[in-house]
């Protein structure tokens, strides 16, 4: 049985063309009925009729050439990507340096025992270009006695604003009490006196890791004090 709800329209594109034949085809059929079709795509079906090939290698020139513009743009993108993360390294790769070369060194430049008066002088100084400040100290007399065992392990705290330039920062430790004998042990290396000196301070940029160094008394003659390892 025929089916009456289908009309048969003449001017109907029901599909894309595939080859220049089919196209031929469809623009003379368009051409006989008066198609309504817009003129832009009776002119890409005349195209393509007309001109096979021209049309080919239009649509593959102009893709391959989308195709390279995609390209050079994602090189571009990655060169500039590339010069960014350089210029980056460069600039954190100067501030270290200029860190390193400004930046706040602060260190023990001598210790002076006075054991009649059971003190010792710790001069402090910044060897660096910027200021130290927020400075803390801490100071441990360790004495050895004759037994083995150490005489004291008490800190003593101090702290500073700044030092900078020619400024120092003196520290005067007090000595726990001699026993009768204690000091002549110590001249004689029977017993040894030690001060273990952790600084901490901002150095300009960060706040510095701790310095620790511990002295330890070596002679009477020149009041020396020698740094022992760690």
């Amino acid at each position: 049985m025929e089916d009456k709800t289908k009309t048969e329209n003449p001017h109907q594109i029901e599909d894309e063309p595939e080859t220049p034949a089919q196209a031929e085809t469809l623009v003379k059929k368009v051409g006989n009925g008066r198609s309504w079709l817009s003129w832009l795509t009776s002119w890409r079906l005349f195209n393509r009729a007309t001109f096979p090939e021209i049309t080919q290698g239009a649509t593959v020139v102009i893709g391959t050439a989308a195709v390279c513009i995609s390209l050079a743009t994602l090189f571009v993108g990655a060169v500039q990507a590339w010069i960014y993360n350089q210029q980056r390294k460069m600039q954190v790769e100067q501030l270290d340096i200029t860190k390193k070369s400004e930046r706040a060194y602060v260190g023990v430049e001598s210790l002076d025992a006075d054991f009649e008066n059971r003190s010792v002088m710790v001069l402090l100084q910044n060897v660096g270009q910027i200021p130290a400040s927020a400075i803390n100290v801490q100071l441990i007399e360790i004495r050895q006695t004759s037994e083995g065992s150490p005489g004291s392990l008490k800190p003593h705290a101090f702290t500073a604003q700044q030092i900078f330039g020619t400024l120092k920062m003196r520290i005067s430790l007090k000595l726990d009490e001699f026993q009768p004998g204690e000091i002549e042990n110590i001249m004689t290396k029977k017993e040894t006196e030690g001060i273990r000196i952790t600084i901490q301070y901002h150095d300009g940029f960060d706040r510095a890791n701790p310095t620790k160094l511990t002295y330890q008394f070596v002679g009477p003659a020149s009041n020396d004090w020698i740094v022992l390892p760690d």
